[in-house]
C-alpha cells in the first residue's frame, strides 16, 4: 500500500467548522432541547397541544440533524476526506488501525471500553478508513489513553456538534 497522507490541507488546531455553522448548530441544539422538553411535558400532562408540539419537536430534530451533517461534511472537505456511508454505518477501531475494510465488520466489546467512541462520524480517503470522530462524554485523558493503547493519534477539536458543552469532539487517526 502506498503511504497516504492522512491530513491533506488542514493543519492542527484550526477551526473545523465555520463560525456561522457552529453558531447555527448551537442554536439548533438549544431549540431542539426546548422542543424536546415541551413535547415531553405535553405528553406527561396529556395536553391538547401535544401534537403541535410534536410537530415542532420533529422540525427541530430534523434541522439539528441537517446542521450536524453539514459540520461533518465541512470537516471532511477540509481534510480531503469523504464521509463513510458503508452498510454498517461506522468504521470499527480494527478497520481504522488496519487501514482497510478486510476482516470483521463487527466491533468487539473490548475495542471500546468506557464508551470512548460515541456518536461517531467516520471518514475515508481513497476508499480506506482514515479517521473516526467521536463525540464523547468521557474526559479527554481517557480518550488519550484509549488512543495510545491502540497506537492512534487523538486530536481534540474545538467544537463538538453532537451535543455542544456536554461532549468533546476527538478525532482518531492512524499513525503515518
Amino acid at each position: 500500500m502506498t503511504q497516504l497522507s492522512l491530513r491533506r490541507q488542514r493543519p492542527r488546531a484550526v477551526e473545523v467548522t465555520s463560525p456561522k455553522l457552529e453558531a447555527a448548530t448551537r442554536a439548533a441544539h438549544d431549540a431542539y432541547g426546548r422542543a424536546n422538553s415541551a413535547w415531553n411535558h405535553a405528553v406527561r400532562e396529556a395536553l391538547p397541544t401535544r401534537w403541535q408540539l410534536r410537530h415542532e419537536y420533529d422540525f427541530a430534530r430534523a434541522e439539528l440533524s441537517r446542521l450536524q451533517r453539514a459540520c461533518a461534511i465541512e470537516l471532511a472537505a477540509s481534510c480531503g476526506w469523504k464521509i463513510y456511508s458503508g452498510t454498517k454505518g461506522w468504521i470499527t477501531i480494527s478497520q481504522l488501525i488496519a487501514g482497510n475494510f478486510h476482516g470483521s465488520t463487527s466491533e468487539r466489546s473490548d475495542e471500546n471500553p468506557g464508551h470512548v467512541l460515541d456518536h461517531r462520524d467516520c471518514f475515508t480517503l481513497e476508499r480506506r478508513p482514515v479517521a473516526i470522530l467521536s463525540h464523547s462524554y468521557v474526559p479527554w485523558d481517557a480518550c488519550v489513553t484509549f488512543a495510545r493503547q491502540r497506537n492512534l493519534i487523538p486530536e481534540r477539536l474545538p467544537f463538538s456538534w453532537y451535543y455542544p458543552e456536554r461532549t468533546i469532539a476527538v478525532l482518531f487517526t492512524r499513525q503515518p
